[in-house]
């Protein structure tokens, strides 16, 4: 059974994985901010994951070298409804620098 332990206001990146399976914790924490009731959600979507494309490939190529998964494993892991961490239709621009990003470290690399 999953328990909520705690609200911590300051949200980052993964906090959208909870609003994205039913469950706006933003909005819960705002509500108790200002000393109002709000509907406690008691079912969310199952199986959602968080993608972050640039993490998960660094951590596939550090598991892979470490003879730890397969790219097939890897793979099926990515399948299913995501969550993506560096993208968003109304602001394409994170996903895109972090390609470069991920470009010139994976170059950088195989130079060295």
């Amino acid at each position: 059974v999953y328990k909520l332990v705690e609200v911590n206001t300051r949200f980052g990146i993964w906090d959208g994985l909870s609003t994205k399976v039913g469950v706006d914790l933003p909005w819960a924490a705002y509500q108790d901010a200002i000393g109002q009731s709000f509907e406690p959600r008691h079912h969310y979507a199952e199986g959602v994951i968080w993608a972050d494309y640039y993490r998960d490939l660094r951590a596939f190529l550090t598991y892979r070298r470490m003879g730890k998964i397969t790219f097939s494993e890897w793979m099926r892991s990515l399948r299913g409804e995501k969550m993506i961490g560096t993208f968003a239709w109304d602001d394409p621009m994170p996903l895109f620098s972090t390609g470069i990003s991920l470009a010139y470290r994976l170059v950088r690399d195989a130079l060295h």
